[in-house]
């Protein structure tokens, strides 16, 4: 009879620990975001350099139908560049993806897959210097930002309990400033912009 219980117990440990792990529900999530705009161009006397931002908010979950659920998400997301090692050029987007997951359920965890197609709106566009002016060049890439951003993501993740885990790679379709005043090389920079983001959630 006690051999009994313990099976009993265990199994019902199990069940709630999977349906913990498979569970529809809101999210809070957080991270890294670590920013490429200029994959592909070359600005003449102008050196562009990945920088290192970070993303937070909400998003949330459906149940699962044949391994495929939904995850929506609105995140505030700060992306940007360095610029000839001297400016920091800051964006600051309101970004809506929406995550579609294919996993399997291994009872206490889910590992999943995800393709995300994304919108975006930038909120804040500034450019930080160490003291001086800037060139015209950067004070134009900066000024003629574009505020609207969207393109796909690929990534994967796990849910573990309450935890959700996940790491996506992006592509921006869009541009991230027009130069028309300049060369062709520089104009509409830059449709190949990139980022991965790493994100830890909190499930609800």
């Amino acid at each position: 009879m006690k051999k009994l219980t313990v099976l009993f117990a265990s199994i019902m440990v199990l069940v709630g620990a999977s349906y913990s792990a498979n569970a529809q529900g809101l999210i809070i999530k957080g991270g890294l975001s670590y920013a490429n705009i200029a994959a592909g161009f070359e600005v003449p006397n102008v050196q562009i350099k990945n920088y290192t931002g970070w993303h937070f908010g909400l998003g949330f979950q459906t149940g699962s139908l044949m391994g495929f659920s939904l995850q929506p998400e609105l995140l505030y997301n700060v992306k940007g560049a360095k610029l000839d090692d001297a400016y920091n050029w800051k964006m600051s987007y309101l970004e809506l993806p929406v995550n579609i997951q294919w996993g399997i359920d291994l009872l206490i965890a889910r590992p999943f897959i995800m393709v995300s197609p994304f919108l975006g709106y930038s909120l804040s566009n500034k450019l930080y210097t160490n003291g001086g002016s800037a060139s015209a060049i950067i004070e134009s890439i900066t000024k003629n930002a574009e505020r609207l951003e969207y393109g796909l993501g690929l990534g994967a993740g796990i849910n573990v309990w309450k935890l959700q885990v996940t790491a996506k790679y992006n592509w921006n379709f869009g541009h991230v400033a027009n130069l028309d005043q300049y060369i062709q090389s520089v104009k509409n920079l830059n449709k190949n912009a990139t980022s991965f983001e790493l994100s830890v959630g909190l499930r609800f």
